[in-house]
C-alpha cells in the first residue's frame, strides 16, 4: 500500500536535517502539493516551522509515493509548485530571486522542470547563466541529495 500525503511527507522529513540557514525543522504542512502516490513524479513544497514570508522552502520529490530526494541541495524562499504545468512524470517549480527586499514579491521568476527518467529525477532546461546572487536558485551543478 502506498502512503498518503501526510505519511509520505513525515517519512521524507525524518530523513532531512534542519534547514542550514535558520536551524529550524521543516514544517510537515505543505505550502504547495501535487502529491500522487501513483505518479512517476510528484512534489510537496514545505517551509520551516514558525516561517516568515521569506523563510526557505524545500521541494520534496516522490516517485510513486516514495521519497527520492529534494529538488535542490539548498532551500530557497518563494519556491512555488506550478501544479497546472506539472504532469504524471514532470514537476514544474518556480523560484523567485533578486527581490528588492527579503519579503518582497518583485524580482525575477525562474521556472525549472524536473522529470522522472527511469530511476532518477532529472532537471530539465536549466538556466543558461550561473546563478550567483545569494537569493538565486541553485545551478544544476549543485546536486540535490536525490536517492536512487
Amino acid at each position: 500500500m502506498r502512503p498518503d500525503e501526510a505519511t509520505a511527507v513525515s517519512a521524507a522529513l525524518a530523513q532531512l536535517p534542519a534547514d542550514k540557514k535558520t536551524g529550524k525543522a521543516w514544517n510537515p504542512t505543505p505550502e504547495f502539493s501535487d502529491y500522487d502516490p501513483c505518479a512517476d513524479l510528484s512534489a510537496v513544497v514545505v517551509t520551516v516551522v514558525d516561517a516568515t514570508r521569506s523563510s526557505p522552502d524545500q521541494a520534496l520529490m516522490f516517485h510513486r509515493g516514495a521519497f527520492v530526494g529534494t529538488a535542490t541541495a539548498v532551500a530557497y524562499p518563494f519556491t512555488e509548485l506550478e501544479v497546472p504545468a506539472s504532469t504524471d512524470d514532470l514537476v514544474v517549480l518556480t523560484y523567485r530571486s533578486r527581490q528588492s527586499c527579503d519579503a518582497c514579491d518583485d524580482g525575477t521568476l525562474t521556472t525549472v522542470g524536473f522529470q522522472w527518467q527511469g530511476d532518477h529525477v532529472q532537471m530539465l532546461d536549466p538556466p543558461r547563466s550561473r546563478w550567483t546572487h545569494r537569493r538565486d536558485p541553485p545551478h544544476p551543478a549543485e546536486p540535490s541529495p536525490t536517492r536512487r
